[in-house]
């Protein structure tokens, strides 16, 4: 009996190997990839796609542009948002001791937003491994963009990283890039820059 069960196990095994052949069906051939940059086009503002995410993953940032009055600033155009998601802003507040963002004066609150606006569009086709300076909106601190350096074949070539320079305390890796609203380019961070004073 278990002679049988194997010679039949076998038997359909070979069956439904050979199936694709049986039906004249055709195995499928692999096909070239090429990997880029998403590019996500959006109808709405920068400070809409936050107002759409207030519910989700960006209550904090929503919250501090409301008490701040801040919305100008993220529905100006040409400009380079670097978002913090929850977690990041979480991550700010308790590194700079507050309590949370009641803690903190409206004047802290712009400083804070300054420092993760950028003036132009950097999408990560605009950038390489060599960071590059930009300039931001608040003149107290600098930002450097680049791509983490990747093989070829690495399925991300174009991760965008922050202040991947020496001095800066710690590199950023940004999470979701290159979103498109209608004013600029959004890069979303999932922990905050550190940002750099100048020397």
């Amino acid at each position: 009996m278990k002679k049988l069960y194997s010679i039949l196990m076998i038997g359909g095994l070979v069956i439904l190997l050979s199936s694709c052949n049986l039906f004249g069906l055709e195995l499928q051939k692999d096909a070239e990839y090429n990997y880029s940059p998403v590019q996500l086009t959006m109808n709405i503002t920068a400070y809409e796609f936050i107002e759409t995410r207030r519910n989700m993953d960006m209550f904090l940032l929503y919250k501090a542009i409301e008490k701040a009055g801040y919305r100008e600033a993220f529905e100006t155009n040409d400009r380079t948002y670097i978002v913090l998601n929850d977690d990041a802003l979480s991550a700010y507040l308790s590194s700079k001791r507050f309590t949370g963002l009641d803690a903190m004066s409206v004047t802290q609150i712009c400083e804070m937003l300054d420092t993760y606006i950028i003036k132009g569009c950097y999408h990560a086709l605009d950038l390489s491994t060599t960071p590059l300076e930009v300039e931001i909106l608040n003149p107290k601190t600098r930002m450097f963009l680049s791509l983490r350096p990747q093989a070829s074949d690495v399925a991300d070539q174009y991760q965008v990283i922050i202040n991947n320079v020496t001095g800066s305390g710690k590199v950023t890796n940004v999470v979701t890039s290159n979103l498109r609203p209608t004013n600029g380019v959004i890069h979303v961070v999932g922990d905050f820059p550190e940002y750099i004073v100048p020397e």
